[in-house]
This record gives structure tokens, sequence and C-alpha cells, in this order.
């Protein structure tokens, strides 16, 4: 949506005293159209479209006539009235427009002043400068249409480019985090305390204990002597 709102935009500039990217949040918009009815300039109407291009009537174009004197003191005066138009038209466009769209603004800018001074000067007719003017109009808008569209493109690869960054960002990230998750397994290892292998008892066989036959014991006295016999 946001793109087909900026190629309506690009689109409808031709119909702007310059390249201006007109709408209601364009505030150069309602300064070139207050032009038409500024009284000083009055004596330019017909002669010139004194806000939008688009009313280059095919009378102003067909004019072969050179400025009178007064009519030249209108088309300065004419210049100098348009001047904060365009600073406007130049701080919008540059705030809203890339850098290689916006500067076409810059150069049709140039161009109007040198095809003005040239009017002013008689070198060239009412109809010649409405005819460059429109030729230069035309040639903005299908310069910026291009461009926008190359800008388009350039961000659509920049963000493709930047959506495959960010997945081999997330896959490395995963391979180093099952390298972690194996490191810490293998420390936690490596230091569990060493168990022995279990190794049964062998237990020695029972011996029965040794027990004695009953002795008897006889004794007799011979004299001074005891003699005794067990058996």
């Amino acid at each position: 949506m946001k793109t087909i709102r900026k190629l309506t935009l690009l689109g409808f500039v031709l119909f702007m005293p310059l390249f201006v990217f007109a709408q209601a949040t364009d505030p150069s918009a309602e300064c070139f159209s207050a032009l038409e009815s500024n009284p000083e300039l009055q004596v330019l109407k017909g002669k010139v479209a004194l806000g939008n291009v688009s009313g280059q009537s095919l009378e102003i174009l067909a004019n072969d006539k050179k400025p009178s004197p007064a009519e030249k003191s209108a088309l300065a005066k004419w210049d100098s009235s348009r001047q904060p138009c365009i600073q406007q038209s130049l701080e919008w466009s540059h705030s809203h427009y890339a850098p290689n769209v916006a500067v076409i603004l810059e150069r049709l800018i140039s161009q109007f002043k040198s095809n003005l001074a040239d009017l002013y000067a008689g070198k060239i007719t009412y109809g010649q400068f409405a005819k460059a003017r429109q030729a230069n109009a035309d040639n903005a808008k299908a310069e910026a249409v291009n461009l926008d569209q190359q800008n388009q493109n350039a961000n659509a690869q920049n963000k493709q480019r930047q959506q495959q960054l960010n997945q081999q960002a997330q896959q490395a990230e995963a391979q180093n985090q099952a390298q972690r998750n194996a490191l810490a397994t293998q420390m936690i290892l490596n230091n569990k305390p060493y168990q022995a292998p279990f190794v049964p008892m062998q237990t020695a066989p029972l011996v029965a204990p040794h027990i004695n036959s009953p002795t008897n014991t006889n004794c007799r006295m011979i004299g001074n002597t005891m003699n005794c016999t067990t058996y």
C-alpha cells in the first residue's frame, strides 16, 4: 500500500510547478496554489501557469509572444514568490523519499530557473517556456518512477539477503548451542566421582569347629609321687 501511494504521488508531481510530491501533508502544495490568486502576478494570467503545471492551456503552449517590460517585472516577482514554496518542497521531499529520487527535484528547480531566465531575457517565447517546462516535468516523472522501482527492487533484495543472513545466524547459533551442550555434558562426566566396578565377594567354605572328645583322668599316689593317666 505504501509503495502504491508513493507511485501515485510521483505521477501527480508532473502537474505541480516543480517536482512537488503533493498531498495533504505537503505544505508546498498550498503554497504553490496560492500563487494563482496573487494580485501582483495577475498580469501573467493566461501566459504562464502560475501554480500547477497542469494549468498550461493550449493557448499558453501556443503563445509565440515574449514578455513585455511589465510582464518581466511580474516574472521576477513570480520567481521570488516561488522560493518559500520551493524550500518547503525540498524539505518535505528529502524527508519522505530516497535521495536518488528527491534529487530529481533539485535538478528540476535548476531547469525551471534557467528556462525562466531565458523567458525573462526575451530569448524564448511563452509557448517555448511552457513546452520546456512540460517536457522537463515529464522526464522527471519517468525518471522518478523508474528510480522508485529500482529502489523497491533493491530493498526487496536487501530484505531477502537479510533473511538469509538471519537464517544462517540462527543455524550457526543452533550448532554452537549443540556444541556447548555436548561440552557441558562431557565436563559433567569428567567431574563425576570414580566408582569401581562391582566385584562379588567370595565366601570361604564353612569349616565345622573341632570338638574334642570327652576325656577321663585317673590319679593315684605312689609314695610321695602322684601319677595321673588321661584317656
